[in-house]
């Protein structure tokens, strides 16, 4: 099944509610959840996923990476920056006569801007991509690094004062690529779609 929008905005519905649903649970749990500067602070996590390429036909494939950041919350609002680095998982895009390139290494910069309730964090992000992409198939071109940019959507939930979960959306827009077929030059406009998870521990 290939990631679009409409998925990923029930994943993204679904992980808020039950969130919200739980936030009453973990307030019982002793840990300070009320505390109002609960999500300022530096942290550096791990997270998996899955991504596809907006092309008909485009499988799924597994990436994965690490993350650091820090936030700064201002009562109920928390606003942030984050680094990630990440494996695409041999993601590929088509682009034509035989030819595809496959998304490898990726590093992003995210501004993060979120609301806070308790211990979940409902928030969105944008930023900078750069990407490794490698030719398939009949593609002859070097393979080279291309710069595109990002934004999504996530919820974070904490389950101690130093650990929390997340989920996020990401789409990731790539335009003017350039590649080589039979001595030809060409360029286009990728895109993809990934829905991941993963845990941040805060010190």
């Amino acid at each position: 099944m290939t990631l679009n929008f409409k998925t990923a905005a029930l994943a993204l519905t679904v992980a808020a509610a039950a969130s919200t649903a739980q936030a009453a649970d973990f307030n019982n749990s002793g840990v300070d959840f009320a505390n109002v500067d609960r999500w300022t602070g530096a942290y550096a996590g791990g997270h998996i996923g899955t991504g596809s390429s907006n092309q008909k036909g485009s499988k799924n494939k597994i990436n994965g990476g690490v993350q650091v950041g820090y936030n700064q919350q201002f009562g109920d609002f928390v606003i942030g920056g984050e680094i990630e680095a990440a494996r695409a998982g041999g993601l590929q895009y088509q682009v034509g006569k035989g030819g595809a390139l496959q998304q490898t290494w990726s590093g992003t910069a995210r501004a993060k801007a979120g609301y806070a309730l308790d211990n979940v964090l409902l928030y969105g992000t944008v930023g900078v991509t750069t990407a490794r992409f490698e030719g398939n198939g009949t593609v002859t071109s070097r393979d080279r690094w291309h710069t595109g940019w990002t934004y999504g959507a996530g919820a974070e939930m904490g389950f101690t004062e130093n650990i929390s979960g997340k989920v996020e959306y990401t789409q990731t827009r790539f335009n003017g690529v350039d590649s080589t077929i039979g001595g030809v030059k060409g360029s286009n406009n990728l895109v993809n779609h990934a829905i991941k998870t993963g845990l941040n521990f805060r010190f």
